[in-house]
């Protein structure tokens, strides 16, 4: 008990002497204003206990093995919570990093920054940094234009604010560029243009009226095209590549890209670039189309990419090192398909089959002679007119038979022989009497072959053949033609062909008709030579007969009008089409079940009959039931991307040549792509609506586009007093001529309201404003020597009142 009261008692005390501690501190801290620490120490004292022993403190080395001990032994992880903040961050499971969506949408395809090819660095730091950095803000901007509802844009706002002159001014202007394109005609044209507006009272002002600008409105034209281009690549499910290769005028080898694509089954083929080249083998080739199409469409053309067409060159269709081979390991698609032209396949059996024939290689040598004969003589020509005119009878100068890979130009060269044999030889009937030996010497020969009766048999009889294969020629020649159209026609011209060795052709019947001759002895002849034409069509076409045959399904028109009739139709052709093509569809659609298409083929049939439902094309029949059936019409646009033929690439060489003439050799690669873009894709001229060009154009500057700034110069040379209220002032542009009712933001105003004491004068005034010559560029001149930086008025306002004193002192 007694301890009890001392331990009390001892207890109270210590509360007592703590207390008044207490009391003694917060009356210290009252009057003295003293800190935590200071009564700390007074604490101690009072209750008699000393300090702990003061930390070590560490050095920075320590720290940075602390920090680098616990980063080893923590294992980061992405944080989903981090997209809430940052709705551009996404994770990829497969590969274990973080990207940035909209840096890897937009960056350049050789961009190695950390959120492109992908970050595993899961901290808030690195993610921070990249959402302020300036690569980072200006794919966000290309983004937001990109999905911006349009007229909303910047650049279309600000087009919105020019004043109906300026926007008529510059459409006239593109009107000019884009006619001198459209009649391949030179850039110094444009100024011409120019002029006679001017003389037809056409107010287009003095800005921008040079070939250089020409050039620059060309570029914009073109490039407006180009984003339609590409809008449709990144839509369809598939692509084909149509390339060839050839030498210009200033004997550069060019290889030139076409593209063909088919969306909801309507089929597009358009033109994208020449590149020239230094060597024209497998690896330059290879190089020059995938970086054009790489410059063009980033690397989406990688994940579409299922055929390419070309001339059938060893150098493109090698097995080892061919330009389709490579290109499939480039792509890292081994299914690519390299398909030979149809149109050369066509013209290469033809000349298989007529070798070692020897009456076909005598008219042939005639027609080329007859040809050689009247083109290189004008005496020859005009004898021929004269006695055609003496007959009553009009004839056409013979054309040659061969020299390009087209079979029309053959049948051409035939029929103009044999429509005016009567006027040809009675000309060489009258040569055969001239002194000239060396013309009466041809003359007698070429009477000779031509009163040949063999001869005529096999020229008529050449004539149907031929006839019948130019059909199929022509067919391919359509930049909308399937492998089913090829195949169609192909089986039809060997059935023809079948038919001519027991029964005469159209053209053989008029003379075996009109003459009592007997040709018996060329009846073996004859069918030997069909009998090889029939077997040389099969041989070219037999690598790729699978192919043809499977697309065969795409001919609407032999569909039976009531497939209860024959509920089997086309399931062969399908199965086929999927055999082939499974490898490209699940490649090219994850999403896609190939499996399904079969099935679905057949629940097309039925619902076709049920419905009683006509069908007229490809594109109305997906347009009805291309929901109900995805996977079977995703199949059909794969059998209609495949291309035919290279021809639309022979019409790009044609256009070329016609552009780059001789008189043209200097122009570059660029400027060639931008004017053969105009001439083979852009509309008419009667049709061509310049309005979205100017808009590209205007937006695209680094500087402020000012139309009427040469027209503004006019207003420091008149006096400050001079009266310029007749001035037309700013209005929006109209609803006729934008097509819309546009709002401008209450903030934005554009150039031509600037008031006249921010004119900026001519570029040589530069040199007049103290302090400001060391920021004159020259080269700036070279490329927008008629346009004027608006981003300091204060300088402007300087500019303006440095001219008026200049002024001021030469008066």
């Amino acid at each position: 008990m007694a301890f009890g009261r001392k331990r009390l008692n001892h207890d109270l005390g210590i509360e007592r002497v703590c207390i008044g501690t207490a009391l003694i501190l917060t009356s210290a801290e009252r009057v003295f204003g003293i800190d935590w620490f200071v009564k700390m120490s007074l604490s101690r004292w009072l209750l008699g206990t000393s300090p702990p022993a003061a930390k070590k403190a560490k050095t920075s080395e320590e720290k940075k093995d602390i920090q680098r001990q616990y980063e080893a032994k923590r294992e980061r992880k992405y944080n989903k919570s981090w997209e809430r903040e940052f709705p551009w961050l996404y994770f990829s499971e497969s590969e274990q990093k973080m990207f940035c969506r909209v840096c890897k949408k937009f960056s350049p395809h050789d961009d190695l920054s950390s959120f492109v090819r992908g970050s595993s660095n899961f901290r808030i730091d690195p993610i921070r940094k990249h959402w302020t950095s300036e690569q980072h803000k200006r794919n966000r901007l290309k983004e937001n234009a990109r999905v911006s509802v349009p007229g909303t844009t910047t650049a279309a706002k600000t087009l919105t604010m020019l004043n109906k002159a300026a926007v008529n001014k510059l459409c006239v202007l593109f009107r000019n560029a884009h006619f001198v394109a459209k009649m391949r005609r030179p850039f110094t044209d444009f100024v011409q243009l120019c002029q006679l507006d001017v003389a037809k009272g056409t107010d287009i002002g003095k800005t921008y009226l040079t070939d250089k600008y020409c050039q620059k409105f060309l570029t914009s034209i073109a490039d407006s095209e180009r984003d339609n281009q590409k809008s449709r690549v990144e839509e369809v499910p598939f692509i084909s590549i149509i390339s060839d290769g050839s030498t210009d005028c200033s004997s550069k080898e060019t290889e030139i890209v076409y593209l063909r694509s088919s969306l909801k089954c309507e089929v597009k083929t358009f033109f994208v670039g020449v590149k020239h080249i230094g060597k024209a083998d497998g690896a330059g080739i290879t190089r020059a189309i995938s970086s054009l199409l790489d410059g063009r469409f980033g690397d989406i053309w990688h994940q579409k990419i299922v055929a390419m067409g070309t001339d059938g060159a060893s150098v493109m269709l090698g097995n080892k090192s061919g330009v389709v081979k490579r290109m499939a390991e480039l792509t890292n698609r081994p299914f690519l398909k390299g398909i030979h032209c149809s149109a050369h396949r066509l013209e290469l059996a033809y000349k298989d089959a007529v070798k070692g024939i020897s009456i076909h290689q005598k008219c042939e040598l005639l027609l080329t002679n007859l040809y050689l004969f009247y083109k290189y003589s004008p005496l020859n020509r005009s004898n021929l007119n004269i006695a055609a005119e003496s007959l009553k009878k009009s004839v056409k100068v013979p054309s040659r038979p061969g020299g390009t890979r087209w079979l029309p130009h053959t049948q051409r060269a035939i029929k103009t022989v044999l429509d005016g044999a009567d006027v040809i030889i009675l000309h060489l009937e009258q040569i055969q009497q001239e002194p000239r030996k060396e013309a009466s010497a041809k003359a007698r020969n070429f009477l000779k072959v031509l009163k040949d009766k063999s001869s005529r048999f096999w020229l008529h009889l050449m004539l149907d053949v031929v006839k019948a294969l130019s059909h199929v020629s022509v067919t391919i020649q359509n930049n909308t033609c399937t492998l089913a159209d090829i195949y169609s026609e192909l089986e039809s011209v060997k059935q023809i062909l079948q038919k001519y060795k027991t029964s005469d052709g159209p053209f053989l019947r008029t003379l075996t008709e009109s003459t009592e001759d007997e040709f018996s002895s060329l009846g073996s002849t004859r069918i030997r030579l069909l009998d090889s034409i029939i077997d040389k069509l099969t041989v070219r076409f037999g690598g790729d007969s699978a192919l043809f045959r499977a697309s065969s399904i795409l001919c609407v028109d032999k569909w039976p009008k009531d497939f209860s009739t024959d509920i089997e139709y086309g399931d062969e052709h399908v199965c086929a089409a999927v055999n082939i093509s499974g490898p490209a569809l699940r490649e090219s659609c994850p999403n896609m079940d190939v499996e399904a298409i079969e099935t679905e083929w057949t629940r097309l049939k039925t619902t076709l009959t049920t419905r009683k439902h006509t069908v007229t094309d490809l594109t109305s029949l997906e347009g009805t039931f291309g929901e109900s059936f995805p996977n079977l019409f995703l199949l059909l646009n794969f059998l209609l991307t495949q291309p035919g033929s290279s021809v639309e690439a022979e019409r790009g060489f044609s256009c070329m040549k016609m552009v780059k003439s001789d008189w043209r050799s200097r122009l570059g690669e660029q400027n060639l792509s931008d004017l053969m873009m105009v001439t083979l894709e852009l509309p008419e001229v009667g049709k061509f609506d310049p309005l979205p060009c100017v808009e590209l154009w205007y937006g695209s500057g680094q500087r402020a586009r000012r139309p009427f700034y040469k027209d503004e110069l006019k207003k420091c040379y008149l006096p400050r007093e001079t009266d310029t209220s007749d001035h037309e002032s700013m209005v929006e542009v109209s609803a006729e001529i934008r097509g819309e009712a546009v709002i401008p933001d209450d903030g934005m105003m554009m150039d031509d309201s600037i008031e006249d004491d921010n004119v900026v004068p001519d570029e040589d005034l530069d040199a007049l404003v103290e302090g400001e010559t060391e920021n004159y560029d020259a080269s700036d001149d070279d490329d927008e020597d008629e346009e004027a930086e608006l981003s300091r008025k204060d300088l402007i306002a300087m500019q303006q009142r440095a001219y008026r004193m200049f002024l001021d002192m030469i008066c």
